[in-house]
């Protein structure tokens, strides 16, 4: 048996994680209303307060849950001789290649909208498309960063390509029922999360994305009450498979670590209470 921790430290929470996952409740509900709500969402704090955990431990457990959308992560990395391919080859390289339907139609398309589409009529989902640590996208070269925001407005803004418009009035041989599949709104969203100090980048982006900060949803650190539940809470669950029996904090102990733990602003950076519970 595989033996765990009550905290992960320093790397943020996993998707198999979220049982230990406390304090964001939320955040989580009201990013998902966002998500639900706008196309294009950005996802901002700084470094530290747990962005990555937010959505692993929290949104993509939401959202499976809801059976509404087919999510799908992509860490780009910083930009490196040892890193090769585009920041589109990446996406792509976790979509599928082509369906069925779409070969038919144009056999050598492999734009963005062409990989999404196949990967709704995969899932039968609404595909979410989750950036994460997006600010590593601007350390790729300039062409290779133009590549990817005009694919991307094409995803975000159009229907059906104009291409794929003309070939669908003159295709032969598709029944009524491939004709709607083909027809079905595509209705991609797009989350990208990025250092509040990074923002300024997305500047660079405004011309294919003019309204691009509209809908950002800020993740500050936690109150002390949602502190309290990320300390607490993991302690007292009961199993064989962690490496300590469950327990719990005297309210002295509790206290002193809030004290020792909070800001000016009497908040706490997740990051701060997973290393030092890591420890205790």
């Amino acid at each position: 048996m595989s033996m765990q921790y009550r905290y992960p430290g320093v790397t943020p929470f996993t998707q198999a994680q979220q049982h230990l996952f406390f304090g964001r409740d939320q955040d989580v509900v009201e990013l998902h209303k966002v998500v639900q709500r706008e196309a294009l969402v950005v996802l901002h704090s700084k470094s530290g307060l747990g962005k990555s955990s937010l959505l692993n431990a929290g949104l993509l457990s939401t959202v499976e849950q809801s059976d509404q959308y087919a999510p799908l992560v992509v860490r780009l990395g910083a930009y490196s001789v040892d890193n090769e391919g585009s920041p589109l080859d990446k996406i792509k390289d976790l979509l599928p290649e082509q369906h069925t339907l779409l070969n038919r139609l144009l056999p050598d398309e492999s734009a963005l909208w062409t990989r999404v589409k196949a990967y709704q009529l995969e899932h039968h989902r609404q595909p979410l498309l989750i950036l994460d640590q997006f600010e590593e996208i601007f350390s790729y070269p300039e062409a290779e960063i133009l590549a990817f925001q005009q694919d991307l407005a094409e995803l975000l803004y159009t229907n059906m390509p104009l291409r794929y418009r003309r070939r669908l009035e003159t295709a032969e041989g598709l029944s009524e029922d491939e004709e709607e599949l083909l027809e079905a709104p595509l209705d991609p969203h797009v989350l990208l999360a990025i250092r509040s100090d990074r923002l300024h980048l997305l500047d660079r982006m405004k011309k294919y994305f003019p309204n691009i900060l509209r809908n950002s949803f800020e993740l500050h650190a936690l109150n002390t009450d949602d502190a309290k539940a990320a300390i607490v809470q993991p302690a007292a669950l009961v199993g064989d498979d962690y490496l300590s029996p469950a327990y719990t904090y005297e309210k002295a102990a509790l206290d002193r670590m809030l004290d020792y733990l909070q800001d000016d602003q009497g908040r706490v950076e997740g990051i701060l209470i997973q290393m030092l519970c890591e420890y205790y």
